[in-house]
């Protein structure tokens, strides 16, 4: 990931750690309309240093926070963002989903769900190079407000 140094007077947070406190962590947005993770404070210069998320727009983290209102009835506390928010390189083939299980909160409660594919709509689910991480490859189904819902 590429990194930028942004003045502190400057910032417009995405999300924050603390209400009054810059922190390592923070989402920023930058003034070229991308996204970054803070990485770097130097309180002297009142300078920081961000690590830009490839492929991340306040727009994108808008549309996730909507997804997320819709599906669970709830107003997101924060916004998760990985350090690779997508896959490059090859991944190598483990197998067919045929079935996936969560946990997640609704309208203030816990509820776990188990969503089984149909035949035509499994995905593959693949694994990358470093072994560190699955990939969901394809498949036939959407994310609604309802969960997972196949397609076919």
């Amino acid at each position: 990931m590429a990194e930028v140094d942004v003045d502190v007077a400057d910032l417009e947070f995405v999300t924050r750690q603390h209400a009054r406190a810059v922190s390592i962590g923070d989402v920023i947005e930058l003034p070229d309309d991308r996204v970054g993770v803070v990485s770097h404070i130097d309180s002297r210069a009142r300078r920081v240093s961000a690590e830009v998320i490839p492929k991340v727009t306040p727009r994108g983290i808008d549309k996730a926070k909507d997804g997320f209102r819709q599906f669970s009835g709830m107003e997101p506390a924060g916004i998760v963002t990985l350090p690779r928010p997508s896959v490059t390189g090859a991944v190598w083939y483990l197998g067919t989903m045929t079935a996936v299980e969560y946990e997640t909160v609704r309208d203030g409660k816990t509820e776990r769900y188990r969503h089984e594919f149909k035949k035509k709509a499994r995905p593959a689910l693949g694994v990358t190079i470093d072994a560190l991480q699955l990939v969901v490859l394809g498949g036939g189904y959407r994310v609604t407000d309802r969960g997972i819902t196949d397609d076919t």
